[in-house]
């Protein structure tokens, strides 16, 4: 009996924790270059069961003590581009990341708006400085800046800089590293930070100006995995309210 309530209790956490996710992708569905997060849920290693007998115990089947988390991952798959026609709108068409110095460190992005702050350098929506090739703000000043698709700046025909346009390499190859939050995990502010792994310059990926990269939230498939959650809660609910009450029972019945 006790068993049955463990195993419920491992369930409600679970579907808790899938709605969470599923929820809080679903709230940055008009997120530009926002990637969805998953949960992958796994079970407790199942045991043998035995019944005691005169002749020595029988094994009767196995169990296990319910649900866990096995990993969580965020999906890279590029979202939609959509023209904006704003000159300050920057997207990626391919796999790669731009790079801002955030509080002395590099984070990655993916896509967005950027700014010029009251010293003339580009900057995101979060006021963080945007690194060029060479690792240094771009300093682009009051005129408007243009983007060529290899990701040079210039104002006013001249040359200025050039956008950090990186892919992540990991230490350990195994299929596509964008699964893993090992390698890759989000800090807020549509901002990623670097674990096991190196940057190298993007091949192939272009820098398109005008144009923003939507949400990669597929919203019927989301509203699904919500549904799917919030019955699995109420079943897991109903099944814990069961055995408490056969578990009261018992109590009772034994003390009478």
């Amino acid at each position: 009996m006790i068993r049955g309530i463990y195993t419920a209790g491992t369930g409600l956490n679970q579907q808790q924790n899938l709605l969470d996710v599923t929820a809080n992708n679903l709230a940055n569905l008009s997120t530009p270059g926002f990637k969805e997060d998953r949960l992958a849920v796994t079970s407790f290693s199942e045991i043998l069961l035995y019944r005691l007998e005169q002749s020595g115990p029988t094994p009767i089947g196995t169990t296990n003590y319910g649900t866990l988390p096995e990993s969580s991952w965020t999906d890279f798959t590029q979202g939609a581009l959509e023209e904006t026609g704003n000159y300050r709108d920057v997207a990626l068409a391919g796999d790669g990341f731009l790079v801002a110095r955030v509080n002395g460190q590099e984070l990655l992005f993916r896509s967005g708006s950027l700014f010029v702050d009251r010293e003339g350098y580009l900057v995101t929506a979060a006021g963080d400085r945007v690194l060029g090739e060479n690792r240094d703000p771009i300093q682009v000043g009051e005129e408007p800046f243009h983007l060529e698709a290899n990701g040079t700046v210039t104002v006013g025909g001249r040359v200025v800089g050039r956008l950090l346009v990186v892919r992540v390499i990991p230490d350990q190859p195994k299929g596509t590293a964008v699964w893993d939050n090992g390698i890759l995990a989000k800090e807020g502010k549509n901002y990623y930070r670097l674990g096991r792994g190196t940057l190298a310059p993007a091949t192939g990926t272009q820098v398109r100006q005008g144009w923003l990269e939507t949400s990669n939230v597929d919203l019927a498939a989301s509203m699904s995995r919500l549904v799917e959650s919030l019955r699995a809660y109420q079943l897991s609910s109903r099944v814990l309210r069961t055995h408490d009450d056969l578990l009261n029972r018992i109590i009772n019945q034994t003390a009478k």
